[in-house]
Parts: C-alpha cells; structure tokens; sequence
C-alpha cells in the first residue's frame, strides 16, 4: 500500500529532471532523509554522495539526540513540566524512524509562568540568547539560546504557535501527553491528537511549507485510521478558533490522494483556496531547480514586508483574523512598555510603536 508520504514526495517530483537536481532540491527543502529512505519507491538511483550524506545525517541525529536527553534532564529536574517538541521524537512517533527527518536544534515546550525560570537556569550554565535577546512573551512562541559560536541551539516554547493564534493550554497539552522511548530513554511528548495540531500550527506559521507537509502526510500514515482522535482535533481546533488552519495542509493532501482525507465531502472555506495554492505550489518542485517561497519560507531569503504579508494571510484562516491581524501591524504602546520592563506607558513607547509600523513589523523569528 502506497503511504500518503510516497504519494506527496512522488507528487513533487518533477518529470524528465534527474536525480542530483532532485537531490539538491530536497536538501533546500529541509527533506533529504524522507526522499532516501523512500529512494526505491521514487525510482531515484543514489549515488556514493548519497549515502555519505545519509551516513552523516545518522552521526548528526546521534550527537543531538544526547542533547536533547541532556537538556531535558535539566529542565525536567528543574522546572518539572516540559514536552520535547519536533526533532527525534517526531521522527519516531510519525515515522516510526529516528533518522527519518531532519532537525538541528533542540526544542522544548514549557508553561508560560516557567519560562524565566528556564531563562535563569540555562544562562546560569552559560547560554545566551541568539541576538543578545531574553524572552519576550507578549510578542513570539519560543526563544533560543546557544552556549557559544557554532554550539547547538536550544528553542526554548511556551506556545505552539504565534500569540494571537489560539490553542489548548500548557496544563491541557501536558495532561495529555505521553512517554516516548527515544534511543532507549523515554522523554514526553505530545499525545497523537495534540501532535497533529503542532505540525499544522508548524505548517501554517511557514506558510505552507514543503518539509511541514510531509509531517501531515506522516501523521496521517499512522493515525489517520483513527476516526476518533481526528475528531477530537477538529472539535479542539473549533474550539480555539483555529480549524481552517488544520483543514489547510489536510486538503492539500486530498487533492494530491485524490480524495483520501474527505472522502468527497471537502469543507470549503478560504482553507480550501489555500489548499488549491499550495497543491499547485508542491506539483514537480523537487527538480525544477527554482526557488519556492511559499514550500521553505525557513531556507530562502524573505525581506520583512514579505513576512508581514505572509503573516496576515495566514492569520485570515483564523477566528476573528482581521482584527487578529491589525493587532500584528499596530503593535499597541503596550507592548512596548512590557518590551522595556516599565511600569507605565511613556512617549518613549509611542515613538517605538510609530517606528515598528513604519518598518513593516517586527523582524521575524
């Protein structure tokens, strides 16, 4: 039986284009690893480049994988609660496979009310925040950190997605998780159902891209006989207002399954329009050897008035969208009073406020 991931890689795959452009489109994809386990199945010949590059992936997830137990063991001994998101874990509770995706950094999900604790404890151990920067809640997800040049980047979460975007609370999703044997340790992870909503959130905030799509398509090889827990999702995603954000990747997938996912009964909604974007954005893009914003907005140069755009188009698959996104463009006095640790709002903070509209928003995470 051919898995939705087989279908998605061969629904990329451009005719008539050969293997090494192939190869090279999936390592700016962020994908190398899927595409060579599912080589065969592709009618792709490798090459020795190949391999070397597979057996370098293997030695790279073996060195992250010890950090990740590493941190995980800190911050579990002091701070309690924390979830492993993305990474290894994911590899193995979608793919069955460690080595099946790619990661670099380690990613870790916390309760809100615990992130300065973690911010106190990792640069107690000498961390510093990428860009000199602490911890800024009102305004991103997440927060990273690295020991030195060249070190391993630690993503540090206290949302899975953008703060305007609504989502079942840490004590929800913590309650809910599971343990996951990682390399003969088990570390917690979110449960089946709270999974599929991350990789959408994951989805939706890189606008569509391609490595994000395979991660749905993986969750649907090995959940999507699970009627219940689908419904589970779609019932927790209408209740935070975020369903269209999860009905978007599933619907490219059902175009590109030819129905599989809504078994002719598609919803429409702007979802959809998305849906139809995205399909014909991923049709033959491993070996057109051109670069797709909208399938890696992780990899390819994107100015911040692109991400701004992006950021607003995507927030109108959201419950109250416009009047989530005039809170994205006009950042309030507020914020920049929470930004500067004051107690009051001061002209100081209206000239910054005028200063971020101006630029196009705040540069993006």
């Amino acid at each position: 039986m051919v898995s939705m991931v087989e279908r998605t890689l061969a629904y990329a795959l451009a005719e008539h284009r050969g293997a090494e452009v192939i190869w090279e489109d999936s390592i700016d994809l962020g994908i190398e690893p899927t595409l060579y386990m599912h080589r065969e199945f592709l009618a792709l010949e490798g090459n020795t480049n190949w391999k070397m590059h597979w057996r370098q992936h293997i030695a790279e997830t073996m060195v992250l994988r010890q950090d990740m137990h590493a941190i995980y063991d800190l911050l579990s001994e002091h701070v309690g609660r924390v979830l492993i998101l993305k990474g290894e874990p994911m590899a193995v509770q979608l793919y069955d496979n460690s080595y099946a995706r790619r990661s670099g950094d380690v990613d870790v999900l916390c309760a809100p009310e615990d992130v300065e604790r973690i911010w106190h404890v990792l640069t107690e151990r000498g961390y510093r925040g990428l860009y000199d920067e602490k911890p800024r809640p009102w305004l991103y997800n997440q927060w990273a950190v690295a020991q030195g040049q060249g070190q391993r980047v630690i993503e540090v979460h206290w949302k899975l997605s953008a703060p305007e975007i609504g989502e079942p609370s840490f004590d929800d999703l913590y309650n809910r998780s599971e343990t996951l044997d990682v390399g003969g340790r088990d570390v917690r992870v979110l449960c089946p159902g709270d999974q599929l909503l991350q990789v959408c959130y994951h989805f939706h905030h890189h606008m569509g891209f391609f490595k994000g799509l395979i991660d749905v398509a993986a969750w649907w090889d090995r959940f999507g006989d699970r009627p219940e827990v689908l419904r589970e999702v779609f019932e927790r995603a209408s209740e935070h207002g975020v369903l269209r954000i999860v009905h978007w990747p599933l619907d490219v997938l059902d175009r590109i399954s030819g129905g599989e996912i809504w078994r002719g009964d598609r919803p429409v909604n702007l979802a959809s329009l998305y849906g139809a974007w995205t399909t014909r954005c991923v049709s033959g893009v491993l070996g057109e050897g051109v670069d797709v914003k909208s399938l890696d907005f992780k990899t390819f140069g994107v100015s911040q008035e692109e991400v701004l755009a992006w950021r607003l188009l995507g927030l109108m698959l959201v419950d109250g969208g416009w009047s989530k996104a005039a809170t994205v463009v006009f950042r309030s006095p507020e914020m920049m009073r929470m930004e500067r640790g004051g107690e009051r709002v001061q002209m100081e903070d209206w000239r910054r406020w005028g200063q971020r509209i101006l630029s196009g928003g705040e540069r993006r995470k």
